[in-house]
């Protein structure tokens, strides 16, 4: 079994965001970003 997975667009991406809608901009504009404060005001 792959670990990725190919959203609508053709990019490939981690599985675990085919779980819910909302996972993949998630994953697109907030994963594996680093995190320089991590209070949102």
């Amino acid at each position: 079994m792959s670990t990725t997975i190919v959203g609508p667009d053709g990019k490939p991406r981690c599985r675990w965001c085919d779980a819910a809608p909302g996972f993949l901009r998630y994953h697109d504009s907030e994963w594996g970003f680093p995190v320089s404060e991590d209070h949102l005001f």
